[in-house]
């Protein structure tokens, strides 16, 4: 038997580039050995052969870096050839979106601000920290949730509903300077692990600072203020 791993990003924004990474794809000993690894992108695309025909089995190379130019659903299929020429394929369904739909709160100018030279802490085939922003935004929305902030119908709030985001730049940065620390330290006291924990309590002090406004009844306008205190933040609805 063969299994195919497909590791890449759930969510991508138009124009940035992503890893599509096959490296843990492995098989039982019994089965024929790789002769090719190829992956498509996108359905109305061509394969495109990742392994080295010279040495096929070096998994090192069995990656493909790729930017997508439109939004929408994307099927990523990888395909595997063996010595017996029988192929095995596996699909993979993710999204492209564009600026405007991820409304990230910051952005990797905001990170230069603090760290000039945090380019260097890329993952391998990046090209920005959108990924580290994106998750920064969840943690934000699902912490407004925790602290019991919901819309008029009793629904969580969308980050469409936030009307101003600019009051979540300054938490959104320092939160995803402490990702981008946490995931390149190695061990409990160095240098990487003291930056991340210098960054949370950054993000702290950013987030006790911050007001929400948003848009409780999701008609797209601020008709009512409603100032409510919920343990450390400030909510304009």
């Amino acid at each position: 038997m063969f299994f195919i791993d497909i590791d890449t990003e759930k969510v991508i924004q138009q124009n940035d580039r992503l890893r599509i990474n096959l490296k843990k794809s492995a098989g039982t000993n019994d089965h024929p050995v790789v002769t090719k690894v190829e992956v498509k992108p996108e359905g109305a695309g061509s394969f495109v052969q990742v392994s080295d025909n010279m040495i096929p089995l070096d998994n090192s190379r069995w990656f493909l870096d790729w930017e997508y130019a439109t939004t929408g659903s994307k099927v990523i299929t990888a395909k595997f050839t063996f010595a017996d020429l029988s192929e095995l394929t596996k699909d993979m369904a993710i999204s492209c979106i564009s600026e405007v739909d991820d409304g990230l709160f910051s952005s990797d100018d905001d990170l230069k601000i603090h760290e000039n030279d945090i380019s260097e802490f890329m993952k391998p085939g990046k090209t920005s920290f959108k990924n580290f922003h994106r998750r920064a935004q969840t943690l934000i929305i699902e912490e407004l949730d925790r602290k019991g902030f919901r819309n008029d119908d009793k629904t969580k709030v969308g980050k469409a509903q936030l009307l101003d985001k600019y009051e979540f730049k300054g938490w959104s940065t320092f939160l995803a300077m402490r990702l981008i620390f946490e995931s390149v330290s190695n061990a409990k006291d160095d240098i990487f692990r003291i930056k991340s924990q210098a960054y949370a309590n950054c993000e702290k002090d950013a987030k006790d600072k911050a007001f929400l406004v948003y848009d409780t009844n999701k008609d797209g306008q601020l008709t009512e203020v409603d100032t409510k205190t919920i343990g450390s933040i400030e909510a304009y609805r």
